[in-house]
C-alpha cells in the first residue's frame, strides 16, 4: 500500500489469484521453492486452508518434481511434523494429503525414526514417520 495515497500496490498480480481463487508461488516459483524447501509443505497446508482455492499448475508441477528429485527429504524433521500437523487441523486436511500424494511423498521417509512420531492413517497415507511406502 503507498504510504501516501493509500493505493494497493500489487507487483505480483496477487489480487488476480484471489479473485480466481489461485495459490501460486509469486515470481520465479522455482527460485521461491528452492530457497525454501519448507514452502512446499506450507503451500499444502494452504491448499487445506483455502479448499475451494486451486494450486496453479506450475506451482503444483513444480513441487511435485522437487518431490521426485528428493528435496524434501533433506527437511528437518520436525519442521515437516509441524506443517504436516498445522494442515491436519485446517478446513479440508484430506486435501493437504491429496495433493502430497499426487506429488509422490508418500513413497518417501521424510520424519525420521517412525515410532517418535504420532500414529494416523486416513486417505491412503500413513503419519507414522513416513508418508507410507505402498
Amino acid at each position: 500500500m503507498h504510504p501516501a495515497t493509500g493505493e494497493i500496490i500489487d507487483h505480483v498480480n496477487g489480487r488476480a489469484d484471489i479473485q480466481h481463487k489461485m495459490l501460486r508461488a509469486i515470481n520465479n516459483p522455482d527460485a521461491r521453492l528452492s530457497e525454501d524447501r519448507l514452502r512446499l509443505l506450507r503451500a499444502v497446508r494452504f491448499a487445506a486452508r483455502f479448499a475451494q482455492f486451486n494450486v496453479a499448475s506450475g506451482t503444483l508441477q513444480l513441487m511435485c518434481d522437487m518431490v521426485q528429485a528428493g528435496e524434501v527429504q533433506h527437511l528437518v524433521a520436525e519442521r515437516v511434523w509441524q506443517e504436516i500437523a498445522k494442515g491436519l487441523m485446517e478446513h479440508k486436511p484430506s486435501r493437504m494429503l491429496e495433493i502430497l500424494r499426487d506429488c509422490g511423498v508418500h513413497k518417501m521417509r521424510l520424519m525420521g525414526n517412525p515410532r517418535r512420531m504420532p500414529s494416523m492413517t486416513g486417505y491412503g497415507l500413513e503419519i507414522t514417520g513416513y508418508l507410507a511406502k505402498e
